[in-house]
Parts: structure tokens; C-alpha cells; sequence
């Protein structure tokens, strides 16, 4: 939860500067293990808080990749469990840039263990 609370807080100050609510934004992380899933279910819980909505319909504003791409619904039987809850309806999606042209992120979390993902000649998160 100490790294979790890091970004979180990181948001946080982030948005004094440009302004809005957590739940105005749309986040993709580039990287789907447990710290990534466990950062977005924090920014989850406190858009839930800070919104009194349910946290289920604030998954949806956060989107995770993964070595096989945008996590997404027609994979949720080959995902492990800490995954599903990220599984949002979507056409697959294998590489970062087009993930960030589709969905048109405003936040951009890198929990990825693997170095050159946001070189100019990477093509897609494989």
C-alpha cells in the first residue's frame, strides 16, 4: 500500500495544478501485476470516496496493459483473479500507442519491470 499511496498522493497534488476531481480523468497504466492493480484499486477506492459512487463504476475510468495488451473483457478467463476486476469492454489492443489513441488517456502510470517502453522506437508492449 506504501507505493500505492505514493501515487495516489502524487494525483492528488497533481490535480491542484490543473484542476478536477480523480473522477475526471481517464488512466491507463503500462503494467498489469499486483502493483499496478493495487495502485489502480486505491485511485479507485478514493474516486469511490470522493464521488459516493460505487467503486464498480469507477474501475471503468481506469485501463491496464499487460505483456498481452489492453486488459480487456474477451480475456477475462485467461486472467488471473487480481486482473478481472480491469477487464473492461474493448476491442483488443496490443500496442501502448494505440491503447493512448483509443482511449485517450489523461493519466499516464508506468508499473512496468520492463526498460524501454516509452522509447520513440518502441512499437508495442510484447
Amino acid at each position: 500500500m506504501g507505493t500505492a499511496s505514493v501515487v495516489l498522493a502524487g494525483l492528488l497534488a497533481a490535480l491542484k495544478v490543473v484542476g478536477g476531481t480523480l473522477a475526471d480523468h481517464t488512466y491507463l497504466f503500462l503494467g498489469a501485476g499486483e502493483a499496478g492493480t493495487g495502485i489502480a484499486e486505491l485511485i479507485a477506492l478514493e474516486m469511490s470516496k470522493q464521488t459516493g459512487s460505487p467503486i464498480e463504476e469507477c474501475r471503468p475510468k481506469i485501463w491496464l496493459m499487460d505483456s498481452k495488451g489492453l486488459v480487456v473483457a474477451s480475456r477475462i478467463d485467461s486472467l488471473q483473479a487480481f486482473k478481472k476486476p480491469w477487464a473492461h469492454e474493448h476491442e483488443p489492443v496490443a500496442m501502448l500507442l494505440e491503447a493512448v489513441q483509443s482511449l485517450k488517456p489523461t493519466v499516464l502510470i508506468g508499473t512496468s519491470g520492463k526498460g524501454c517502453m516509452y522509447t520513440p522506437t518502441y512499437r508495442s508492449y510484447r
